[in-house]
């Protein structure tokens, strides 16, 4: 798969889905050797909401600004990750923002200097891993030559979060698979099933279980079961958590 196919899997929007008639333009790279991670803002407030149309028509006045305003050929920034952590599309991957960018994702937080919420930070997490492996790669937009304040003060300490969090091994006997992005998690904190804390849900082996099967389910693969439980019906939740976390694990390292 590609690293272009890979970033889109990680979004919650793909760009036609908010940008139904944008056409394919010419393509200035392949998008496989992107490994610096770079941050933005606005400079300037975010959507007014943040249901689907509120991002959908904030998104395409950004749009009309870069290309009426600015005369660029399309939206600046590749990925856009809103303060409730969804991840929206933006500029195809294999077309590089700008010709000194060859070798970079950018990625926008709306507003100006906006505080990064928990949610954000988790998905900002996510795509900095996808990036890259160096600490060093990612950066704000003003820690390259460029004279700006972007991303803002906030940016520039998530940006430094970024960094620390990247140079930690990740223990995925404790961590197994962070699931808090799918609709699924979402669903099961709405429910009261999770309460929000501990994004990677390590310390809730139900909820990871509960979590797990839907997305395998979702992903085309069988429900996985284990012995019968005490009413010998029901499989032994213990069992069906191991079973499943073997299996993310199993496909973290393919």
């Amino acid at each position: 798969m590609s690293r272009h196919q890979d970033l889109i899997d990680l979004s919650d929007c793909p760009r036609l889905s908010w940008d139904p008639t944008e056409e394919q333009a010419a393509l200035t790279r392949t998008g496989e050797d992107v490994d610096v991670f770079e941050l933005h803002h606005t400079g300037a407030p975010g959507p007014a909401t943040l249901t689907f149309a509120g991002k959908q028509e904030w998104l395409l006045s950004v749009e009309r600004y870069h290309e009426v305003n600015k005369g660029w050929s399309d939206i600046f920034y590749h990925v856009f990750v809103f303060a409730d952590g969804e991840i929206w599309m933006g500029r195809d991957l294999r077309r590089t923002s700008q010709a000194n960018l060859a070798d970079a994702v950018t990625v926008h937080i709306p507003g100006n200097s906006p505080i990064v919420t928990e949610a954000q930070h988790e998905s900002l997490l996510r795509i900095a891993r996808w990036a890259t492996s160096v600490p060093a790669n990612i950066r704000g937009h003003r820690q390259r030559p460029a004279s700006t304040t972007c991303p803002g003060d906030s940016g520039i300490a998530e940006v430094k979060r970024l960094r620390e969090e990247l140079a930690m091994p990740i223990d995925h006997n404790h961590k197994y698979h962070n699931l808090a992005h799918l609709q699924d998690a979402k669903d099961a904190k709405a429910n009261g099933l999770w309460d929000g804390s501990d994004p990677d849900m390590a310390a809730s082996r139900s909820t990871v279980a509960v979590i797990a099967q839907r997305a395998l389910q979702k992903a085309n693969t069988a429900v996985v079961s284990g012995p019968p439980g005490k009413d010998g019906v029901s499989p032994q939740m213990d069992d069906i958590v191991d079973a499943v976390l073997s299996e993310l694990r199993r496909r973290m390292r393919s």
